[in-house]
């Protein structure tokens, strides 16, 4: 399944995959710009995918 979209779309999605399949790990590979991309990741889907989970 490929991710795209914005923030809110990648944390629904990755939240969708843990409630529905248990999945608890998850491997990232930024396709271009990389360093932009993992700090938009790592700064701001990781804590949104954190914050839908524990509510």
């Amino acid at each position: 399944m490929p991710f795209q979209g914005n923030v809110r779309q990648w944390a629904d999605q990755l939240v969708s995959l843990v409630r529905e399949y248990g999945m608890n790990g998850f491997v990232y590979w930024p396709d271009a710009d990389h360093l932009r991309q993992l700090t938009l990741f790592a700064l701001e889907v990781v804590p949104a995918v954190r914050a839908a989970l524990a509510g």
